[in-house]
């Protein structure tokens, strides 16, 4: 078979849709949908549908559903899911400097350790974007409009990239991040464009209907879910969510200090620990889990800075300079290999998902990116240390798997709790990192 990897895409996501359209209700047509409802009746969307913790932009896109039948609706969202993701899957693999892969040994695809980066990409994130397809989340979508933003960053259009990004952004606050991310490649502009288009399309469900005392929904949403943070006694790792669903920082530092687990032959159950730590402490143990995490990264990214500055060790002076023996092998013509840009990208997408309130797992839909550019940097010396990062990130993310069989509950359970999905995004991280500390200081792609 020439194309395996349509077939077996379109043979999965046929199957999906099938149960997708099948199934007597779902978290979509109860939450979204339904606060979109609440939207056009002009009925408080956040004090009567408590589940409904998004941004107002989220219920106001959604309205065109409600006037059609709950599965009709259901399976158009699905369609829009479905393509979502694959554009997400090729976009990304694009933009990692993947070469075309189909059809399999025709002139000009790609060589077997392609295929293997490609393979190793999907082996840590498909499954976490399979179960945002699964409950119909918007997760898929806004991958899709952040590959679409980095896309448009890599042809130099920070505009276009911006609209893309805040759009995005609208539907779910944290790829907010990519502001500050902009301001450091000193496009000012574009990253105030950015919060721009996010606040902006908040605004628009006001349109349909103001919430009480005349407010914006955005005003709202940010009372019920943004101020609390700022309290005395707030909780990381609070959300209306399951807490070992919670695969952020915030989520692990609760479960942590906080709570204690157990289980049976077939269940679960978490509880809090009588001697469980003070909302403070959880807090300064947040704070210093995110340090931990967040420093090494902006010391890579001061250290490329004054790389390119300064004319310091690695930095590439024109066609005819040579390789400094701390930077990877060279390019040559027919081989692509992920940019520094790129790189950089994807550790802003997975710092969005570490520093969140709360990451469920459809959420690290969006680990293509990072996953595709580790895996084919790692393919390329598989015993560096970036294929050994890449190797325990699948690892870590391939326990995470749901099997979903009365035996395997109490572990799947147990595992979620110790937090293995945010190890093997952290892990994903420290291999972009490093890959990125390796990379030449002025890349020609950038």
């Amino acid at each position: 078979m020439s194309h395996p990897y349509t077939a077996v895409t379109i043979v999965v996501l046929i199957a999906m849709g099938i149960g997708a359209t099948l199934k007597k209700s779902s978290e979509w047509n109860e939450v979204p949908l339904g606060a979109a409802k609440l939207l056009l009746q002009g009925r408080d969307i956040y004090k009567e549908m408590s589940p409904y913790t998004y941004p107002p932009f989220t219920a106001f896109v959604t309205i065109p559903f409600t006037v059609l039948p709950p599965t009709v609706a259901r399976s158009i969202w699905y369609l829009v899911c479905a393509a979502a993701l694959v554009y997400t899957v090729r976009k990304s693999w694009q933009l990692a400097g993947g070469p075309r892969l189909e059809p399999i040994g025709a002139a000009g695809t790609a060589a077997p350790r392609d295929h293997w980066a490609f393979l190793i990409g999907h082996a840590v994130a498909l499954q976490l974007a399979l179960n945002g397809v699964t409950h119909l989340q918007s997760d898929t979508l806004i991958a899709a409009l952040l590959m679409a933003g980095c896309g448009a960053m890599v042809s130099g259009k920070y505009f276009r990239s911006a609209t893309w990004i805040g759009l995005a952004t609208a539907f779910k606050a944290t790829p907010l991040l990519f502001a500050p991310y902009l301001i450091w490649r000193r496009q000012w502009l574009a990253a105030t464009w950015l919060v721009c288009v996010a606040v902006g399309a908040n605004l628009l469900p006001n349109i349909v209907h103001a919430p009480p005392e005349n407010r914006t929904w955005l005003g709202e949403w940010s009372r019920q879910y943004l101020a609390p943070m700022g309290d005395s006694n707030y909780m990381p790792g609070d959300w209306k969510n399951q807490l070992v669903n919670n695969q952020a920082i915030a989520g692990a530092v609760k479960r942590w200090l906080a709570t204690t687990w157990e289980s049976g032959p077939h269940e679960f159950k978490v509880s809090d620990r009588a001697d469980k730590a003070s909302p403070a402490t959880i807090r300064r143990a947040f704070y210093a889990s995110c340090l931990a995490v967040t420093v090494p990264v902006a010391i890579v990214f001061v250290f490329r800075r004054w790389r390119k500055t300064s004319g310091g060790p690695g930095v590439n002076r024109g066609s005819g300079g040579t390789a400094n023996e701390s930077e990877p092998e060279p390019i040559r013509e027919t081989e692509t290999l992920p940019s520094a840009l790129m790189l950089e990208c994807g550790i802003v997408i997975l710092l969005m998902l570490l520093l969140s309130p709360n990451s469920s797992r459809a959420h690290y839909c969006i680990m293509f990116l990072p996953a595709f550019c580790a895996a084919r940097l790692a393919v390329r010396r598989p015993r560096g240390a970036v294929a050994v990062l890449l190797g325990l990130a699948v690892i870590f993310s391939t326990l995470s798997i749901h099997i979903r069989l009365p035996g395997t509950m109490a572990g799947e359970q147990i595992l979620l709790w110790v937090g293995v999905v945010m190890f093997s995004t952290i892990f994903l991280l420290w291999a972009c990192t490093l890959a990125l500390m390796k990379s030449p200081a002025r890349d020609r792609r950038e």
